[in-house]
């Protein structure tokens, strides 16, 4: 008979139908000598299955060297051999001999035992694993990748080899239902925290919101970021609330919504809130019911800069049938080149031997106004090579711009650039952008008086011509009518409302009043002041009611200065306070066109308390809801065209962790406990 299996060193057989564990005592069924049984048992015993693993690869060590595979009996012989069931199939395969040819030359190298593998593997709560998974969450959330990578072999393999087979992976099943929720949670409650902790310093917190749709499955989202300066003096930009927004997109809805999510923020009854807005029919209409309604969520509305300065534009160049005709003959020109890879492939050649920077033009769209100026650049830079292979192509040569056609190019791309600095200058979300507003109107209007009146090229006067009428039907008077624009100007430690002193000495004094009696309205809240009945109200830019039939600034001179005379005389010494300090302000001069204003008000707190909660109230007003559209952007990289089967929770929660990364600098991330299990 053969030897028996190695596996009875471990077990002793108790009867024909039993047999006893030798470490455990458990007694277990083993029919016949049967080992199946006792071998899965064996395996809740790791230290005796490795030694069980590796006698046998010994044996067969010694087995492959030559060694005797039978005992020297009588029994040992072909007959038993063939007896044995496993083994008989080799006798019976054609051509082949009784017993199994295996090569003395050839050693067998033994392999690894299989639980000795598992074992050596790290446990999911080890700190070291635990640290891996979340490098591998917080990776996957930043630069927006498929769950799907961490269960590729590729990925699995480069990480056992950084751990030496140590790591114990995760799959995507987990990283999905366990690991981005509880770090969604994380960055909700840290969001919330801030917005706690910065609560009884907010006098002012402005919002950007946008509603907008996906590309593939046509789900539609609002998005609610929170701008503030905190009390140190940081622009801070919050996405507090991405909500799914599956009603429809009225006015009433949009309102009813944006009110709910707001007021969840509990933020305190003194805090004034401004909403910064694109000009979206609907949204523009719940802005005007929520006013008229006097909902406490918002105070006022803003219409986004770069909105209007896109109006603005569009509306210009569509007005001139001179540059519409040149701008479909520039437009075909870019076509034939980008619709076609042999010309592109041939100008970028030609590009590179004069050694231009440019090597590609750009094809302008009707959604971004930009896109002209844009597509004006690339041809006028492009400009010789374009020549060049219209020598040996007549369609090229029939849409190459004449001499005076490359004239209005760069009259209209002159005209272009001013609102291109200003768009730019408007969006940043790094450093206050209100108080750029009237300082940019006032340069590019001045700018294009300047090539309006210079030009002798008619179509570039007459697009000059309609860009001034529409700064001045959205931007009344280079916007001095926007009460917001003006007293961030004012706030602005560069100039301290310098252009407007300039422009209108009345207006500048209206301001400053204004802000003084601002200082005032602090003082009451703050309960450092009492009203008195020597106290007169002012009117001031901030509250100031509209009236269609009469200008702002009429209004507020008619009830300001023909109660001037009683203030002067009036002995209220909240008033002298806060003209003490607001009159030390003026005077102390202006900084550097470079310097830092957030950091000038930082360093000012002491100095100017009032003026500085002021700031802080105004400045934190973006002027363009171009951080919604970032929003946007970041959404449709996450959900792209491989992964349009995300659901609505994990945009949601992935869109959100990405747009407040930069919030979570320095912050400890939480792990994974023992008892969380995939």
């Amino acid at each position: 008979m053969p030897k028996k299996s190695m596996i009875w060193d471990f077990f002793t057989k108790t009867d024909d139908s039993h047999a006893k564990c030798n470490e455990c005592g458990a007694i277990l069924v083993s029919k016949n000598g049967s080992t199946s049984g006792i071998g899965n048992h064996l395996k809740r015993h790791p230290q005796s299955l490795i030694e069980f693993e590796q006698r046998t690869d010994s044996q067969a060590v010694l087995n492959s060297n030559g060694a005797k595979r039978h005992n020297d009996s009588e029994s040992d012989n072909d007959e038993d051999f063939i007896h044995c069931r496993k083994r008989a199939r080799l006798v019976m395969t054609p051509g082949s001999s009784i017993l199994p040819h295996r090569s003395t030359n050839t050693q067998k190298t033994p392999k690894t035992p299989r639980t000795a593998r598992v074992v050596s593997q790290w446990p999911k709560d080890h700190p070291e694993n635990v640290q891996i998974v979340t490098e591998i969450t917080k990776w996957i959330k930043r630069e927006q990748l498929s769950f799907k990578i961490v269960d590729s072999e590729g990925f699995r393999t480069i990480l056992s080899l950084l751990t030496k087979g140590k790591y114990n992976p995760i799959s995507s099943t987990s990283l999905s239902r366990l690991r981005i929720p509880k770090l969604y949670q994380f960055v909700q409650d840290h969001i919330s925290k801030i917005v706690n902790d910065e609560r009884p310093y907010l006098d002012g917190a402005a919002f950007t919101t946008d509603i907008w749709t996906t590309q593939y499955n046509n789900l539609s989202f609002q998005s609610l970021t929170l701008h503030f300066i905190n009390n140190r003096f940081e622009l801070k930009r919050l996405l507090v609330k991405l909500d799914y927004f599956g009603e429809k997109h009225t006015g009433e809805i949009i309102l009813e919504k944006l009110d709910l999510l707001i007021k969840g923020l509990n933020l305190e009854q003194k805090t004034h809130t401004w909403a910064t807005t694109d000009g979206g029919t609907n949204v523009l209409k719940a802005m005007r019911l929520g006013k008229a309604s006097q909902l406490p969520s918002i105070n006022d509305n803003l219409w986004c800069a770069d909105h209007q300065i896109h109006l603005i534009v569009t509306d210009a160049l569509k007005a001139v049938p001179a540059w519409k005709e040149l701008s479909s003959k520039l437009s075909k020109l870019v076509g034939h080149f980008n619709h076609s890879p042999k010309n592109s492939s041939i100008l970028r050649k030609i590009a590179l031997d004069f050694k231009q920077s440019r090597t590609k033009l750009v094809q302008n769209v009707s959604t971004r106004w930009n896109s002209d100026l844009k597509m004006l650049q690339s041809i006028i830079d492009l400009e010789g090579c374009i020549a060049k292979m219209a020598e040996t192509s007549t369609v090229i040569k029939g849409f190459l711009p004449s001499l005076d056609e490359i004239l209005i190019m760069k009259g209209v791309l002159n005209c272009l650039e001013p609102f291109e600095k200003m768009s730019r200058a408007l969006s940043s979300d790094k450093e206050p952008t209100m108080n750029l507003v009237f300082m940019q109107l006032v340069n590019v209007r001045r700018k294009l008086v300047f090539f309006g009146n210079h030009s002798t090229l008619t179509c570039v006067s007459e697009i000059s011509e309609k860009l001034v009428e529409g700064l001045d039907a959205r931007f009344p008077n280079s916007g001095i009518e926007t009460p917001e624009y003006v007293m961030c100007h004012f706030l602005d430690p560069r100039y301290k409302g310098s252009v407007i002193n300039f422009a209108d000495p009345e207006k500048y004094e209206l301001i400053k009043v204004t802000a003084v009696q601002a200082i005032i309205d602090m003082k009451k809240r703050d309960g450092s002041e009492s009203p008195t009945s020597n106290e007169i109200s002012s009117p001031t830019l901030l509250e100031s009611e509209e009236d269609e039939q009469e200008d702002v600034w009429e209004q507020a001179n008619k009830k300001l200065y023909g109660k001037q005379q009683k203030r002067q005389n009036s002995k209220d010494d909240s008033f002298k306070e806060a003209q003490n300090e607001e009159t030390l302000y003026v005077e102390e001069g202006c900084v550097h066109k470079d310097s830092n204003i957030l950091q000038y008000w930082n360093n000012q707190q002491n100095k100017f308390p009032y003026l500085t909660r002021l700031a802080r109230k105004m400045l934190c007003i973006p002027a363009s809801s171009s951080t919604s559209e970032r929003v946007f952007s970041t959404a449709g990289n996450i959900l792209t065209e491989r992964r349009t089967c995300l659901s609505i929770d994990n945009i949601e929660m992935l869109v959100f962790m990405k747009e407040n990364m930069k919030e979570m600098n320095n912050i400890t991330w939480p792990g994974f406990e023992e008892n969380e299990n995939e």
